[in-house]
């Protein structure tokens, strides 16, 4: 599928696509052997973890000092929220970059999202995890089981109904740009303008650009 994309089989087809900030989270955060992570050399299992993957301990060593330096001051350096980060990064957010970086070549109507909303389930566990952005999008925090999930309040209807708005404007026009947002910009390779979707919608450009540079070369 990447090199479909890469060669400019879509070109004609405006694209939008995102990921969660924290999707790993929804099968990893009640897992009691990773929250014990930090207990029993959490270094040595990321290592592990990724010698799995089929990377070399001195490029794992990398690229797990890049994810700790660069999350000091922002995110969690503890080696279980390290791991949710790398492999969110892994499984979902370095794939979703490089359909960005292909189809932003031959479509200007290019355009990435990270949703950033936390779940309030399981004390804020969950994080902004896999899936949650789903009762946003189809307006559905009504639906049994949601507000656990996702929250049911005035901010998360206000959450839906900007993301609906930009949906439905990209569907029309593919531009997602609406009055009740920021501007969007279109994705390119110089700036990576990301809209964050969450408590409130801001757009970043270069968003967590160092871990997503670590993985270069390797997948």
């Amino acid at each position: 599928p990447l090199k479909a994309f890469q060669d400019g089989n879509f070109g004609n087809i405006d694209f939008m696509i995102g990921t969660n900030l924290e999707e790993v989270k929804l099968f990893t955060a009640l897992d009691p052997e990773i929250s014990k992570m930090g207990d029993v050399g959490g270094e040595k299992l990321l290592i592990g973890y990724l010698g799995r993957l089929g990377i070399d301990i001195n490029k794992s060593k990398g690229i797990i000092d890049t994810y700790r330096k660069a999350r000091e001051g922002n995110f969690s350096t503890e080696p279980n929220e390290i791991m949710n980060a790398l492999i969110t990064d892994y499984l979902f957010r370095i794939s979703t970059i490089q359909l960005l970086e292909a189809q932003s070549t031959h479509q200007e109507n290019t355009y990435n999202y990270l949703f950033t909303w936390p779940s309030p389930a399981f004390d804020g566990k969950l994080g902004a995890c896999h899936a949650l952005e789903i009762p946003f999008v189809f307006n559905t925090l009504d639906a049994p089981g949601m507000a656990d999930f996702a929250g049911k309040n005035p901010e998360t209807e206000a959450i839906s109904n900007k993301i609906m708005d930009a949906w439905i404007a990209f569907a029309r026009t593919g531009n997602p740009n609406h009055d009740s947002i920021p501007k969007w910009p279109r994705y390119d390779i110089e700036k990576r303008s990301t809209m964050l979707i969450g408590k409130e919608f801001k757009v970043v450009e270069k968003f967590l650009d160092k871990e997503r540079a670590a993985w270069d070369g390797i997948i």
